[in-house]
């Protein structure tokens, strides 16, 4: 079987290098959105003797058409790419296109399933290997590895952990195993990519476990959770739900504790606590208790909402 590959990100580096090492990669491309990776994945593919393109978004067909006329692969296999396949593309691989979709199908269809699993506090992700279709993430299941989503896991670390996932589905496509199940669309959903609000804490309406959960979502892939203090953006990049008693009678987002050895804590809905642990700003990183030195965070200051939430 020749394998034509199309990817986005440095993620995918390890993808390239199994199918090259089991002499069925002919041909490696990526989008032009990805400057970052078309050097590195251009050297390589040049190293390997494989011919390597850059798909334009504006000229997706033609240059997807090129490309697949040029490697002449049994099966396009896609792995972060960011663009729409053209329906008329997906015939041209004698087997198809196939995707390495990293999150759980039918549930979790859209372009950032990790952002979406962890906000939502899902104790599994996956890789789902599916071959596809013109619809977004359809097509049957040919491949599905889970993943634990451990209670501290970033954004990054589960990430981190696909890499090997997406290897494991790779492995038996390899030996002929490409016919799947039909996605049962019971469950199914899809969530675009995370808009600003979804990124930001809104206190009132998040319990301590869900101001965590939102702050490992968005670490480190964008720059932290968005909160507001002083009129000023700050990023949560970590946070902690923590006992606290007796629960203070004061509005969510409001400050009851800013001592450096006890740390930065803010009251949550339904009369949780927060542990602001980590904490990124214009001049620098700091634990939450040095945060609240430097900025002279006093307790009964409160968090509020950016006027785009409220």
């Amino acid at each position: 079987m020749r394998i034509a590959f199309l990817c986005n990100s440095e993620f995918a580096l390890s993808s390239v290098d199994l199918l090259a090492q089991a002499g069925v990669l002919a041909g490696v491309a990526c989008s032009d959105g990805a400057p970052h990776i078309a050097a590195p994945l251009a050297s390589h593919a040049n190293a390997l003797g494989i011919p390597f393109a850059v798909i334009r978004k504006a000229e997706i067909g033609a240059d997807l058409e090129d490309w697949l006329l040029a490697t002449a692969p049994d099966a396009a296999l896609v792995q972060t790419f960011p663009y729409r396949i053209p329906a008329v593309a997906l015939n041209i691989p004698r087997l198809g296109f196939f995707n390495l979709h990293p999150g759980q199908l039918p549930a979790y269809r859209g372009p950032d399933p990790v952002f979406w699993q962890l906000k939502r506090q899902e104790a599994v992700g996956a890789v789902t290997l599916h071959r596809m279709t013109p619809a977004f993430d359809d097509g049957e299941i040919v491949c599905f590895e889970s993943i634990p989503i451990g209670p501290d896991d970033t954004y990054g670390v589960h990430q981190s952990l696909l890499i090997d996932a997406a290897l494991r589905c790779i492995t038996p496509f390899l030996q002929g195993a490409i016919k799947g199940t039909p996605q049962d669309e019971v469950g199914a959903g899809y969530q675009g990519r995370p808009a600003a609000t979804d990124l930001t804490i809104d206190w009132t309406a998040c319990d301590a476990s869900a101001v965590a959960a939102l702050a490992r979502a968005c670490n480190p892939t964008y720059g932290g959770a968005i909160i507001l203090l002083r009129n000023t953006m700050v990023r949560l990049l970590e946070a902690q739900a923590v006992p606290f008693s007796p629960i203070p009678r004061l509005p969510a987002g409001t400050v009851i504790s800013a001592q450096s050895g006890r740390g930065l804590l803010v009251l949550c809905a339904g009369g949780t606590v927060v542990d602001l642990t980590i904490v990124a700003t214009d001049e620098g990183t700091f634990s939450g208790g040095r945060f609240a030195a430097l900025f002279g965070i006093e307790i009964g200051e409160k968090f509020l909402l950016p006027a785009f939430v409220s």
